[in-house]
């Protein structure tokens, strides 16, 4: 309690209180203070002595004001570097390198480490490096999850339980998960196979098909999203396929079974360069046979001939976003859970053409 008979003025020996009860962890990272009447109660203090001891704990970076709302703990890393763990499947060519470059961007500016792990697309490796970023202090994850996911296994449902216990805000990348209550920082696939559709249309095509891949949780919201906006205007029922390993064998048994169909939706560029590689080996011109449009807005897009016409995803953006994000919930808890969804958009080259 605070001693009258000190020459420590009371405002300081109740910052001091308040500055060990947040070394010690009584008071964590977001939590909020009692008000200001119920500080004066406790510690028998005028109004004015606990503001004074509060607005010098601000100033010291241990608390921060809400208007309207009241005085909450800053993370204990406040005044210390931050240290933010990225956990990326380093294998993903087409966007580990995308996100890396703009979140260290974005830490960079802001004085803050990156510390990065390859999760390798497991779940278990995933949980692994949570709990080793959790252990060495970590001020805050960005986890990209892995593509089959809408919900995380028990392991890293575990870990990421541990890490909220722990008041580390996380920030998922690309990929909300069910049952987590987490920031997320997202693409619409779902729009992005709706665009594709909506692309087909008004360039004419009335039967179309998608290679798509129902095991990857981006190709299987694409897949609806190009689906439903089909049957939603009238049109036919695209004939949609999970990618076989002979992609050439496939598009040609599908087009002979087919021969109305004129347009192709590919879940990924990746598929798009093959299938475009797959039909001209077989004679089928592209896009005077067949018109082809991917996703993602891959770097071989614009290196494919003809160029593809794809669905742009927005990389860069996505991860300068999850970081930016993720250092205003470390200074201002309260924004959390933040959520924010990106929409599609298309860039037109020559894999599709209007009939």
């Amino acid at each position: 309690m605070l001693d009258r008979t000190l020459d420590t003025p009371l405002y300081l020996q109740l910052a001091a209180l308040l500055r060990e009860d947040i070394a010690a962890g009584r008071l964590r990272p977001g939590d909020k203070l009692p008000s200001e009447s119920e500080l004066v109660e406790r510690y028998g203090v005028g109004r004015v002595t606990v503001r004074e001891a509060l607005a010098l704990l601000v100033n010291e970076g241990l608390l921060r004001k809400l208007q309207g709302r009241g005085t909450f703990v800053r993370a204990a890393h406040a005044g210390q570097p931050l240290r933010i763990d990225v956990l990326l499947d380093l294998r993903e060519r087409t966007f580990a390198p995308d996100y890396l470059e703009s979140i260290e961007g974005v830490l960079r500016r802001y004085g803050a480490t990156c510390v990065l792990h390859n999760t390798q697309g497991s779940d278990d490796t995933a949980a692994s490096c949570i709990d080793e970023a959790a252990q060495a202090g970590a001020s805050g994850v960005i986890l990209r999850p892995g593509p089959a996911q809408d919900c995380p296994s028990p392991r890293l449902a575990a870990a990421l339980r541990s890490l909220a216990d722990r008041r580390v805000p996380l920030m998922l990348l690309d990929r909300a998960l069910d049952d987590v209550d987490a920031s997320f920082a997202v693409f619409d696939d779902k729009a992005a196979g709706s665009l594709a559709a909506q692309h087909f249309a008004e360039c004419g095509h009335l039967y179309l098909a998608m290679i798509g891949d129902d095991a990857r949780h981006d190709a299987f919201l694409r897949a609806l999203g190009f689906e439903d906006y089909l049957l939603q205007h009238n049109y036919v029922a695209p004939v949609i396929e999970n990618e076989a390993a002979d992609l050439g064998a496939q598009l040609q048994r599908i087009l002979r079974e087919n021969p109305e169909i004129t347009g192709l939706f590919c879940y990924s560029d990746a598929v798009a360069a093959r299938a475009v590689e797959a039909l001209r080996a077989r004679g089928l011109s592209v896009p005077a046979r067949i018109s082809v449009v991917g996703c993602d807005d891959a770097a071989l897009a614009s290196a494919v001939q003809p160029k593809l016409t794809t669905i742009v995803h927005p990389k860069a953006a996505l991860g300068a976003q999850a970081a930016e994000a993720l250092l205003k919930i470390l200074h201002n808890p309260a924004l959390a859970p933040y959520h924010q969804v990106f929409a599609p958009s298309l860039v037109i080259r020559d894999s599709c053409s209007e009939i």
